[in-house]
This record gives structure tokens, C-alpha cells and sequence, in this order.
């Protein structure tokens, strides 16, 4: 279970074995701390005590902060999940060895074959009603995944031999990526393409937002397997 924290002046406490949220100096939740997984605070007004931060970092809970826009800024976690020794001496020998090679790729693999479930799982609902739409879609599929298949031929001893290349193929499959989820969008959602940092646009702010959340949780996930 999370907890999200969003309104300004909220106040996170510790009651018997239970996290208490109040608003206004009301209880508005209280939640034992053996059911809580993470606690996001999305205000700049919240005010923790200091023995509700000791419990939740006993129960392993993560409290994670986050900007207006999203992006995770700080983390408070236990000071003793930490990689061993030889987690942390692997993974940097990794880095100059095929390892490293090996684990970009399938990283950008995985990330191209997600993009293109995504436009086939939306597509196959225009098939029927705009086969024109449908066909469209399709053709950006079909080049997301000629490019994606350059990714087998890419040699090197280390990362460093082929980061250039690796990061070509994720950025035209990404750039294409776009232009599929702009024609999905259509006339009735005014979708200008792919946005980051900062911007206003409505699709863009929920996109950079979410992502944002999902940063957070494969932080996480690295500071608990202690490769970070």
C-alpha cells in the first residue's frame, strides 16, 4: 500500500504501531505500518516526526519527496541497505567488460518491444472503424522494429565502444514511437509530440509526472537490491 501526501500543511505522526496523517489537526487516515510500502509526499507544506520516520524505516518504507512537476528530489530510506562487496566490485568491473554490452542492449530491447505493444494494444481498436488510421500505426511499428533488430549486430568489448550506437537506435525507435502515439491522439487531443522537462502541455504533464512516479520506483527497487 502508498500513501500519497498531497495537501499543504499535513502532518504524518506515529500512534501506536499506525502511521496518522492529519489535515487541519484532524485525523484524516491512519494506517498500520506492516501495510504501508511507500509514503510520497507531493506538497512542500508536510511535517513528519521524527519517531514516525524511525518506524517506517524499521518496516522498510520508503518515503520518497517529490517537485510540483513530479520529479522525485530526495528519499529517505534505511542506511543499511546497502550492496556487498562484491555487488558493488561486480558491478563495477561490469561497466568495462561484454557485461555492460550486453545489459544496454537488452535494456533498450525491452524498452523498444514495450513501445510497440503499446501501439499494436491501441492500434487493433482503429482497425475496424479507420482502417486507414490502423495501417498508419502499423507502418510505425514496422520501422520501431527494423530498427530495433540493428540492436543484434552491435559488437564491443565495453559500453563505452558502443553507447553511441545503442543510443541511436533507442532515440529514432523513440522519436517514431511519438509520432504513433500523435496519430493514436489524433484531432480531438492537441498532442505536439514528446516534451520534458517544464512543459505545460497537458498529455506532456501527466507523461512527465508519471514518469516521474515510476523513477521513484525503480530507484527503489536499486537501493533495496543494493546496486545503487
Amino acid at each position: 500500500m502508498e500513501l500519497l501526501v498531497t495537501n499543504y500543511g499535513s502532518f504524518l505522526g506515529k500512534k501506536s504501531e499506525r502511521l496518522v496523517l492529519k489535515e487541519n489537526g484532524k485525523v484524516v487516515s491512519e494506517i498500520p505500518f506492516h501495510d504501508l510500502e511507500q509514503v510520497i509526499i507531493d506538497t512542500s507544506g508536510a511535517s513528519l516526526s521524527t519517531d514516525m520516520i524511525r518506524e517506517c524505516v524499521e518496516h522498510g518504507v520508503q518515503i520518497s519527496f517529490l517537485t510540483p512537476s513530479g520529479k522525485p528530489f530526495a528519499k529517505l530510506v534505511s542506511p543499511y541497505l546497502t550492496g556487498t562487496v562484491i555487488t558493488r566490485r561486480q558491478q563495477l568491473l561490469a561497466f568495462f567488460d561484454k557485461r555492460s554490452v550486453a545489459l544496454a542492449k537488452l535494456f533498450i530491447e525491452g524498452k523498444l518491444k514495450n513501445q510497440v505493444n503499446v501501439l499494436k494494444y491501441f492500434a487493433k481498436y482503429r482497425k475496424g472503424v479507420d482502417r486507414d488510421l490502423f495501417e498508419a500505426v502499423y507502418s510505425t511499428i514496422n520501422q520501431i522494429e527494423q530498427i530495433a533488430g540493428q540492436l543484434s549486430g552491435i559488437k564491443g568489448k565495453c559500453i563505452d565502444d558502443v553507447r553511441g550506437q545503442v543510443m541511436s537506435v533507442e532515440g529514432r525507435a523513440g522519436n517514431l514511437y511519438w509520432q504513433g502515439i500523435k496519430l493514436l491522439t489524433g484531432d480531438k487531443i492537441n498532442f505536439p509530440g514528446r516534451e520534458h522537462r517544464d512543459s505545460t502541455e497537458p498529455v506532456n504533464s501527466m507523461l512527465n509526472y508519471g514518469y516521474g512516479m515510476l523513477y521513484r520506483q525503480v530507484e527503489g527497487a536499486l537501493i533495496l537490491a543494493g546496486l545503487r
